[in-house]
């Protein structure tokens, strides 16, 4: 039950951090591109695969 739970709760939050990086503000741009735009380019690529890689490590351990 404690597994089913803390799958359910990462779950959420993954959506909720995924809802919220992504959808555009009042000025058209997402929240994600606007934490980007302070990097030079090719670091959201950089980032992406490290979440990419530790979302696997995560399903791998579970």
């Amino acid at each position: 039950y404690k597994l089913v739970s803390y799958a359910g709760f990462f779950g959420f939050v993954s959506c909720l951090s995924y809802w919220y990086t992504n959808n555009p503000t009042r000025a058209g741009t997402s929240r994600g591109d606007q934490f980007y735009a302070s990097f030079p380019a090719g670091t959201e690529l950089l980032t992406d695969i490290a979440k990419v890689f530790i979302l696997f490590l995560y399903l791998l351990v579970l």
